[in-house]
């Protein structure tokens, strides 16, 4: 879980909070205000986990989408 940033579970523990809030009817105003901060923590998140500083020690060609039994289909063009 080290190579995870920070902000994704702070946006996941947020998320699960906004689910639990959901669920009473009289939470409106905390209900929105959440919606308006997931919003912000998505933009967050995406913008952290795209700046993270992890090479995969892989080509794409060599684990195609980490499944190395299944190789690529070659095209009938090629």
């Amino acid at each position: 879980m080290q190579n995870i940033p920070r902000s994704v579970h702070v946006t996941i523990a947020v998320f699960l909070f906004f689910l639990f809030v959901c669920g009473f009817d009289e939470a409106t105003d905390i209900i929105l205000f959440l919606i308006t901060l997931l919003n912000i923590m998505v933009v967050w998140m995406v913008y952290s986990v795209l700046r993270f500083e992890y090479v995969s020690p892989y080509a794409f060609q060599e684990r195609f989408y980490e499944d190395v039994d299944n190789k690529r289909i070659k095209d009938e063009d090629e």
